[in-house]
């Protein structure tokens, strides 16, 4: 295997490895401990985000797979941006969970008050 033709591409296998590594590993544990999946997924997910500003940084564009991939700068950045998105998105669904469990426990609550 030519090296060069996979390096462009690392963040992306990266990326794939990451997920599956969250998956399996979401798989075994318990329901109450998805805090250990929720922190896998922002770690590696912050790992592919030093990586992607890694390459931008280099500045170099790539060719791989026979031409048929081109990873550039601007790709790079796209994708940094792209990463940086999908860990603010899963900041704000815990931050919303919660959020939402304590509404609905108002809401419970005066709902019985209601009644009374």
């Amino acid at each position: 295997m030519n090296w060069q033709a996979v390096y462009p591409v690392l963040p992306e296998i990266a990326l794939l490895v990451m997920a599956c590594v969250v998956a399996l590993t979401d798989l075994w544990v318990p329901g109450k401990d998805r805090i250990v999946t929720y922190c896998i997924a922002q770690t590696s997910l912050g790992v592919i985000a030093l990586g992607q500003l890694w390459f931008f940084y280099e500045g170099a564009t790539y060719y791989a797979m026979q031409r048929m991939v081109v990873a550039d700068p601007m790709g790079h950045l796209l994708g940094l941006f792209a990463t940086l998105a999908m860990m603010t998105t899963l900041v704000y669904r815990v931050w919303r969970a919660r959020c939402c469990r304590c509404l609905r426990y108002r809401l419970s609550s005066s709902r019985q008050q209601l009644r009374r």
